[in-house]
């Protein structure tokens, strides 16, 4: 283990920090080299672009009320089940990294159990 001095301050700089990555799942594989590619996913739903109401009304505050329609046509386009796969990140690693973060997750989740 390496001695440090009494009194020894470390500065974090957490300006060039990306946001955290929120996580549904993992793919990846091997490369024709030999490393590893781990891609993070996180699946979220589609918004509609466009939806109506029979009626809208701004009050003098500001507020936008509205008042949905009793049938289907509150969207204004047909709609399908669908969603976006965001990619969070993209990690490509040696093996030996690769074992590390097992070795780690495995730590991790023994500890929290």
């Amino acid at each position: 283990m390496i001695d440090l001095p009494k009194g020894l301050v470390i500065n974090f700089d957490f300006s060039k920090c990306p946001d955290p990555v929120f996580v549904d799942d993992i793919q990846g594989g091997v490369t024709p080299s030999g490393l590893l590619n781990l891609s993070l996913y996180f699946d979220c739903p589609d918004y509609p672009k466009t939806m109506k109401s029979k009626e809208t009304v701004v009050s003098d505050e500001g507020n936008i009320t509205f008042e949905m329609p009793d049938d289907s046509s509150f969207f204004a386009e047909e709609q399908i089940l669908s969603f976006t796969r965001r990619v969070g990140a993209n990690v490509i690693m040696p093996k030996h990294t690769a074992h590390r973060l097992r070795d780690w997750l495995t730590k991790q989740l023994e500890s929290s159990e």
